[in-house]
């Protein structure tokens, strides 16, 4: 029986790895030469602003990895961490991640269309919607939670699309270990999750809570977050409170009338009507109906509960997926082939100065693009800030400089701080920082960014020694800022600490 069985296991194995590269190699080529495209494009305007304050402080919550975060999962600050130790402190070597990742989506849409019965044209469209998608163009440029979120939710959205048209339940396991890993990236993977239940709760799909194989997914999911929830539970919950709010700040911001408005601009003109009919098509189909209801579920969710515009963007490469294959019928002739590639091409030239930081700053800033893309502020003026804070503390006596500490209003203040001078460790109560703290006991302290009336309750001497600036008058959020030398405080600053947490 030995014998016999050993050539078999050595026959499906083989044949199990032939299916895997048959299925690369049935890829399009265009298709892979459309990821290249987007890495070779992206990573071409790389690092011209400069850092992200998001980024400054991903770098420095992976010097200080932990379990949880207030305001995001272990997994983006351990990226960040395992990027610094191969890279050192490098823009270009942090935004290779997502840019990578971003690639991996760009194929991703393509198999989905596959998986959806599409052919290569579909397969193609999808890729390029996906390429050419302002959403896309624009935060995969950024190291941030939100393109690893997209990753882990499309790899998901391919296998659920798999298990359907296979009937394999077996891959709800697959399913609940990716959305796991997502769980611990971004918490709004919970809104697909969630949409997922939904979808099957409202189609006929619902006889596969029947085996074992959900419940596994589910299990499996909750397991990777485990971790989380735990650090969550230690600290008090602090996740929740910083959620409450930001929900309640992204309802005020973006209130249902202009949430949708801004899916038109983040689609793009030419894939709106492709995701409208892809969206159709995942309800028309009694198969791929869950997808459909999911898509529902998501986008009524983010209406009625608050989020930014740009958390849909889990659930476009779906929508181009089956949109694709939805019109692939026309694009049989070459003369819509060309005529969409036209389109594509024309929206993102004229889009692509909002998209990434293709024009010098100084342009950029006459043109005050920062105002209608606030990244661009954000990614701005860092070096003159460390320039300005660095002077004013220079500008301390030094006896009274070997004992002060630096104290930022938020955690872009003080990551510019940790990662880009060799100034001291800051401390700030925005956030995460606010558990790196209390600062050691001082009688002084430079401060920065916070309002003279605050530090005025906590320091008996204040003494504004300079103001943020920076050469292009970019109005970003530290413009205008305060630098104070504080003196005499009121209490020691342990006691005052609690003070400071700023959670929202």
């Amino acid at each position: 029986m030995a014998l016999d069985h050993t050539p078999r296991l050595g026959l499906r194995v083989t044949t199990g790895w032939s299916r895997a590269l048959g299925a690369v190699r049935r890829v399009p080529v265009a298709l892979h030469l459309l990821a290249v495209v987007k890495v070779t494009v992206t990573a071409a305007f790389s690092g011209r602003y400069g850092w992200h304050r998001d980024e400054l402080y991903y770098l420095a919550s992976g010097n200080h990895l932990a379990l949880g975060y207030v305001d995001y999962p272990p997994v983006t600050p351990l990226l960040a961490r395992l990027d610094e130790l191969v890279f050192g402190v490098s823009l270009v070597g942090l935004r290779l991640l997502p840019e990578l990742a971003g690639a991996l989506i760009v194929v991703i849409s393509g198999l989905l269309a596959r998986e959806l019965g599409g052919g290569r044209a579909a397969q193609v469209l999808a890729g390029l919607l996906t390429l050419v998608s302002p959403l896309f163009l624009g935060s995969n440029e950024l190291f941030q939670t939100v393109t690893f979120e997209q990753l882990w939710v499309a790899l998901a959205l391919l296998l659920v699309a798999r298990l359907l048209r296979t009937d394999e339940p077996r891959l709800w396991l697959s399913v609940g270990i990716v959305l796991g890993v997502g769980l611990e990236t971004k918490y709004t993977v919970l809104d697909v999750g969630a949409g997922l239940a939904a979808g099957l709760l409202l189609s006929r799909a619902r006889r596969q809570l029947t085996t074992p194989w959900p419940w596994l997914g589910l299990a499996a999911a909750a397991l990777l977050a485990l971790p989380n929830l735990a650090w969550q539970a230690q600290h008090g919950w602090p996740t929740l409170e910083y959620l409450r709010s930001h929900q309640a700040s992204d309802r005020a911001e973006f209130p249902p009338q202009l949430f949708l408005l801004q899916q038109l601009f983040l689609l793009g003109p030419v894939a709106t009507p492709v995701a409208i009919a892809g969206g159709s098509f995942l309800l028309r189909r009694p198969t791929y109906r869950p997808l459909g209801w999911m898509c529902v579920a998501v986008l009524t969710a983010l209406l009625v509960l608050g989020g930014k515009p740009y958390y849909t963007g889990t659930i476009f490469p779906l929508l181009f997926a089956a949109g694709a294959v939805q019109v692939e019928a026309v694009l049989r002739h070459p003369l819509w082939r060309r005529a969409i590639a036209a389109a594509a091409v024309v929206e993102t030239l004229l889009l692509l100065p909002i998209e990434l930081p293709v024009l010098p700053a100084p342009t950029m800033a006459h043109l005050s693009l920062y105002r209608l893309r606030s990244d661009y502020a954000d990614e701005y003026g860092w070096d003159e800030y460390i320039a300005q804070v660095g002077a004013a503390w220079r500008s301390l006596p030094a006896d009274e400089r070997a004992h002060a500490v630096i104290l930022a209003s938020n955690y872009g203040e003080a990551g510019a701080v940790d990662s880009l001078s060799q100034l001291p460790t800051p401390y700030s109560g925005h956030l995460t920082y606010w558990y790196w703290g209390p600062p050691r006991e001082a009688q002084v302290a430079l401060a920065v960014g916070y309002p003279r009336d605050f530090l005025e309750t906590v320091f008996g001497e204040v003494t504004q020694v300079g103001t943020i600036t920076n050469g292009l008058g970019v109005e970003n959020e530290e413009y205008g800022r305060g630098i104070y030398v504080c003196r005499s405080p009121r209490r020691p600053l342990s006691d005052s600490w609690p003070r400071f947490q700023a959670f929202a």
